[in-house]
């Protein structure tokens, strides 16, 4: 098993939902595909791409725009070390994160 299929099928790419303490609940990244693949994965991580970038959109669950209507936010794409880093990532999700601890395709591996 490579790192995109454990993202996929193990992890179902935790890594790529926004945690926002001003938004009820994780919000899915608009270019995560409904396999949990990303659609933009090898432009985004090409060489040379800055470290965080906005991947598009999202509707907002507690601002609104003066009329009361929902307001849209952006998405950034960071690198999963870094988010990590800053404590972006629950405990649980960066536990069984590939990116983070590559062992975890090895155990798979000896299964």
């Amino acid at each position: 098993m490579d790192e995109a299929t454990y993202c996929q099928s193990v992890c179902g790419a935790k890594c790529c939902y926004l945690r926002l303490p001003d938004e009820p609940s994780p919000i899915p990244c608009p270019r995560l595909n409904p396999d949990n693949s990303c659609s933009v994965y090898a432009v985004r991580y090409a060489v040379g791409m800055p470290e965080v970038v906005v991947i598009g959109y999202f509707r907002s669950k507690t601002y609104r725009d003066l009329h009361g209507g929902e307001v849209r936010r952006p998405f950034p794409c960071g690198m999963i070390k870094d988010i990590a880093a800053r404590g972006g990532l629950p405990k649980e999700v960066e536990e069984q994160c590939v990116v983070l601890h590559p062992e975890l395709l090895d155990d798979l591996q000896d299964q």
